[in-house]
C-alpha cells in the first residue's frame, strides 16, 4: 500500500467520515478514495461520504453525515432536541437549517429535512459540538426551549405534552407558532 493510500486510512480513522474535498487540504488526489473502496478497505455511505468498514456506527452517526453533506446547516428541531437528550423521540430525518436564499441539495442519505431560516435566526444560538472527532453544528438548548414545550418534550423532569398524530402535524404547529417553512428534499 502507498504512502498516499496510508494517509487517506489515517484520515479516515481521525475524522470517522472522511469528503472528497477534505483530501485537497493534505494534497492527496481523490483518485485514491476509489482505489481504497475497490480494494475493500474503505466503504462508500453515500456519494462524497466515506468511511471505514469496520467503524463503530454511533448514535450521532446520522447527524455526522448530514453534518458534512451540509456544512454550514445546523441541526435544528427535532433532531436538535434528541441531541441534547430533551426528547424521547427518535426522528426518521435529520432536521437541518438552512439559510433563505441558500441552494437546496439534492441527495438522498443520509434523509434530511430541510427548513429555511433568516440568516440572523440561523446564526443566533448555534453551538459548535465535535463528536466522534466531527464538528457539528446544533441549535443551544436555550433556543429551543419553546419548540420544546411546544412538540412535546421532557424538559429538565417535567414532561410538556400535546399530542399529536404524526411528524407532519408537529411540523405543521412549527410553521404556525415559529414561521419555520419546510423543504423536502427529493
Amino acid at each position: 500500500m502507498t504512502d498516499q493510500s496510508q494517509r487517506v486510512l489515517e484520515l479516515v480513522r481521525k475524522a470517522r467520515v472522511l469528503r472528497p474535498r477534505d483530501l485537497h487540504a493534505h494534497g492527496i488526489p481523490r483518485i485514491y478514495l476509489g482505489r481504497l473502496t475497490k480494494a475493500g478497505k474503505l466503504t462508500r455511505i453515500s456519494r462524497g461520504l466515506y468511511a471505514l468498514p469496520e467503524a463503530d456506527v454511533t448514535e450521532h452517526q446520522t447527524l455526522i453525515e448530514a453534518s458534512k453533506k451540509l456544512p454550514n446547516g445546523v441541526i435544528c428541531l427535532l433532531s436538535a432536541l434528541r441531541f441534547h437528550d430533551l426528547t424521547t423521540a427518535s426522528p426518521y430525518e435529520v432536521c437541518m437549517a438552512i439559510g433563505e436564499k441558500d441552494w437546496k441539495p439534492r441527495f438522498t442519505y443520509p434523509p434530511v429535512r430541510l427548513f429555511r431560516f433568516s440568516e440572523v435566526t440561523l446564526s443566533a444560538g448555534v453551538n459548535e459540538h465535535i463528536v466522534d472527532n466531527c464538528s457539528i453544528r446544533v441549535f443551544r438548548q436555550q433556543k429551543l426551549s419553546p419548540i420544546a414545550s411546544s412538540i412535546g418534550t421532557k424538559w429538565g423532569s417535567t414532561w410538556h405534552l400535546k399530542h399529536c398524530e404524526s411528524v407532519g402535524e408537529k411540523t405543521e404547529r412549527l410553521q404556525m407558532n415559529f414561521g419555520i417553512s419546510p423543504i423536502s428534499v427529493a
